[in-house]
């Protein structure tokens, strides 16, 4: 009996990636646009890397234990969506940090350039 299957992914693959994306909306802090974005981000880390993931999974589970004992990529790939899906949304909330600390850093630039300015004018 073959897996259903949706948009070429088994549905196992689609139920762990928007699992581990809906974890991090609500488990998350931030404004809900960062909520939506890193959800967004970590459902399509896990859609592109999954098969890649699950493939390193097996290949280091398999440095511990017998090649026998090993799940096959297809078993593997819903962990490895779960895990991409996470590391998609660790790294979204990385970018939209640093980008905030940088315009955050302009600002208080710009500010104190034109407390300069209105100073020396007076």
């Amino acid at each position: 009996m073959s897996e259903p299957v949706f948009l070429g992914l088994s549905v196992k693959v689609i139920v762990a990636g928007a699992v581990g994306s809906a974890v991090g909306m609500v488990l998350g802090t931030g404004r809900w646009w960062e909520r939506v974005t890193r959800g967004l981000v970590g459902a399509a880390s896990a859609y592109v890397w999954h098969p890649v993931a699950a493939k390193i999974l097996i290949g280091t589970g398999a440095l511990l234990i017998e090649d026998k004992h090993l799940p096959s990529p297809a078993e593997m790939e819903p962990v490895a969506a779960f895990l991409f899906g996470v590391v998609g949304m660790i790294a979204c909330q990385a970018a939209i940090n640093t980008v905030t600390a940088v315009r955050d850093r302009a600002d208080d630039l710009v500010e104190r350039e034109v407390k300069g300015k209105a100073a020396g004018d007076g």
